[in-house]
C-alpha cells in the first residue's frame, strides 16, 4: 500500500480493482494503480505509488486546460457562480486555485467581482488569462505565501490532488479568519447512471474519489465547518450528464480541532453542566411526577442524579411507550395524572412549552418544573 486513507487514514483498505494504462512515453506517472475503497469512511481512491511532486510536475508541463472552454464547462461555471454568488460580496478577495481557461474568474469579473486571483501551475493557463481584474499567479496549491482571501474556489481540482492533507492545511493558511472555500469534485454515487465508457471516471488524473458524504467528512477532519453541501450534474451533450458534489465551508477558528478533540470538547461542556432544579429535587425528596422518558430522561437518571428523586411515576406522550416499565415503574398516560399538588417535572429535549401548554388544557394545578437549561 502506498496511500492512507485521506479521509480517517485507515491502512486497512479494499483492493476493487488494478488498472493498467498504456502512457505517452513523456508521462512521468506510474502505468498502473489500485482503486481500493475504505470501509471505514467510504473514501475510493487510486493507490498510487507516484508523489505530489511527481504529479505537480505532470501538471506543470502537460496542460491541457488552457483551451477554450466547452459549452459544457460554461453550464459548469454558471452553477457555480450562481450558487457562490448567493454568498460573496463584490468587494471580497477570491482565489480560484486551479483555474485553467480562468472562465470561472471571468464570471465573476463580469459580474462586478474586482479582488480577483487565480492559482495554475501551467504557464500556459497564467499567460492566457489576461484581465486587468484578474491578478494570476503560476503556482500549485501547496505553494508558500500566495497571501489570504477572503474566499477560495476550487472547481474539480481535489480529485486531482495526491497529498489531499497537504492541500487543505494550505488552503486553511491562505484562508482570512472568517472566510470560506467551496470545492466541487465528481460524484462518484452518480458513476452509474452517468456511465458513457468503462472507467470513464478513473484516468491518471482523478485519483480521489468522493460522495457528498465523504468530502463533508474530509472538510470536517481538516477543520472546516460545512455551511452547505449538495449534489448537481450538468448536459455534456448527446443526452449525457457529468455529476459533482460540493461544499461550501467557513475556515474554523481552531485549526488544531480536530474530530477527537472536538468530540472531547463536547463530553467535557456537557459534563460542566448542572441542573440546579433535580439538585434541587434530590434535597427536599418531595414526591414528582416525571413527564418523559426519552433519551434526556435516560441520560439525566444516571449523569444528573435523578435516580435519587423521589419519584412517584413516569408519564409519556408516546403510545408505544405507555403500559411499559421504566425504573420498575409503569409509564402512564398523561390522562392519569390527578390534579393536585405534587410537581411535574417535565424532561423533554424539544417539547417542553407544548408539554406545558398540554397541562393546561387538562386543567392540572401541579406545579410544573422544567429544566431552565433547555
Amino acid at each position: 500500500m502506498y496511500r492512507k486513507c485521506e479521509v480517517c487514514k485507515n491502512d486497512d483498505v479494499e483492493v476493487l480493482y488494478n488498472l493498467k494504462f498504456k502512457l505517452m512515453e513523456h508521462i512521468k506517472l506510474p502505468d498502473n494503480y489500485d482503486i481500493v475503497f475504505c470501509p471505514v469512511c467510504g473514501f475510493v481512491y487510486a493507490d498510487t505509488k507516484a508523489t505530489q511532486d511527481d504529479y505537480d510536475i505532470f501538471y506543470r508541463d502537460n496542460n491541457i486546460y488552457e483551451n477554450d472552454p466547452s459549452q459544457s464547462d460554461i453550464a459548469k461555471y454558471d452553477m457555480i457562480f450562481n450558487e457562490l454568488s448567493k454568498h460573496w460580496d463584490k468587494e471580497d478577495s477570491i482565489l480560484e486555485i486551479g483555474f485553467a481557461s480562468g472562465s470561472l474568474l471571468k464570471m465573476f469579473e463580469k459580474n462586478g467581482y474586482t479582488k480577483l486571483f487565480g492559482l495554475d501551475p501551467s504557464k500556459e493557463c497564467v499567460d492566457k488569462l489576461n484581465s486587468v481584474s484578474i491578478t494570476t499567479i503560476q503556482g500549485n496549491i501547496l505553494s508558500k505565501n500566495v497571501g489570504k482571501f477572503k474566499n477560495i474556489v476550487l472547481s474539480h481540482v481535489l480529485e486531482h490532488i495526491l497529498d489531499v492533507e497537504g492541500a487543505l492545511n494550505s488552503i486553511y493558511s491562505m484562508l482570512e479568519e472568517d472566510g470560506t472555500v467551496y470545492i466541487e469534485v465528481p460524484d462518484m454515487m452518480q458513476y452509474i447512471e452517468n456511465n458513457t465508457l468503462p472507467f470513464n471516471f478513473f484516468d491518471i488524473e482523478h485519483i480521489n474519489h468522493y460522495n457528498q458524504s465523504s468530502l463533508s467528512t474530509l472538510m470536517f477532519v481538516h477543520s472546516f465547518d460545512v455551511l452547505s453541501s449538495g449534489t448537481k450534474k450538468w448536459d455534456i451533450g448527446d443526452n449525457k450528464f457529468y455529476p459533482a458534489t460540493w461544499v461550501l465551508c467557513k475556515k474554523r477558528n481552531n485549526p488544531k480541532l480536530k474530530v477527537r478533540d472536538y468530540i472531547k470538547t463536547y463530553v467535557d461542556t456537557c459534563l460542566e453542566r448542572k441542573y440546579p432544579e433535580i439538585e434541587d429535587l434530590v434535597k427536599s425528596q418531595e414526591e414528582i411526577i416525571v413527564w418523559g422518558t426519552g433519551s434526556l430522561t435516560q441520560r439525566l437518571y444516571s449523569m444528573a442524579n435523578l435516580s435519587e428523586c423521589n419519584i412517584l411515576n413516569y408519564v409519556d406522550n408516546s403510545k408505544i411507550k405507555i403500559g411499559t416499565s421504566f425504573n420498575n415503574r409503569v409509564v402512564l398516560n398523561p390522562n392519569d395524572i390527578a390534579s393536585g399538588d405534587i410537581p411535574i417535572l417535565i424532561l423533554s429535549v424539544y417539547g417542553t412549552g407544548e408539554i406545558i401548554e398540554q397541562i393546561k388544557e387538562m386543567g392540572l394545578s401541579n406545579p410544573v418544573i422544567s429544566l431552565r437549561c433547555i
